[in-house]
């Protein structure tokens, strides 16, 4: 699925048009708080069956009156749907040049390489959040969210200023204003 920074730069976009707070920026890579977190991805991403993510079932359940927090949260269930039907399945499920386990391990150091330039296309900068946070989000613990803002906090770090391996930057910027507009056409 995509990586925190580009989930923050649909969100930041997002409310710079619209006026969402830091909530709202806050919640757009929350449901990532499963990596350091005893909660599965499964329930962190309203995922059923092997890769389907359903943000309408997070919509149903939290809608229609979403908090900020709620909304970026939203957001970020949408940007991931988007991700697994096109830039994964373009780049990984289709892809047949590599072993899985070397071509995942590419993309992944892709998500760094990528940072920096979306850190300066988007004028991203770190957060500024004081905790703690009430989500009203069920699905995953508030207490995990401190760990996982000084963890995003370190994707600001600048990397070597390597090419990328396995993504093409215009996919990449095509995927998260194609998420923009997703979520702006649910006129929320």
């Amino acid at each position: 699925m995509g990586s925190r920074i580009m989930h923050y730069s649909m969100a930041k976009v997002l409310a710079d048009k619209h006026g969402y707070n830091q909530e709202f920026l806050l919640g757009s890579i929350a449901p990532d708080v499963n990596k350091d977190s005893k909660t599965p991805k499964a329930l962190t991403h309203f995922i059923h069956g092997k890769r389907n993510i359903c943000p309408e079932l997070f919509f149903e359940e939290y809608g229609p009156n979403l908090t900020q927090f709620q909304l970026g949260y939203y957001l970020h269930l949408l940007g991931d749907k988007l991700w697994l039907e096109t830039v994964f399945k373009k780049y990984i499920l289709n892809n047949k040049s590599y072993p899985k386990a070397e071509l995942l391990e590419e993309y992944y150091a892709d998500f760094t390489v990528l940072n920096h330039d979306l850190i300066l296309r988007y004028g991203l900068s770190e957060p500024n959040l004081s905790f703690p946070i009430v989500t009203n989000v069920k699905e995953i613990e508030d207490t995990d969210l401190p760990l996982l803002v000084a963890e995003f906090k370190s994707d600001f770090t600048v990397a070597k200023n390597e090419s990328l391996k396995v993504f093409n930057k215009n996919d990449i910027y095509q995927y998260i204003n194609d998420g923009i507009r997703l979520f702006e056409s649910k006129k929320i």
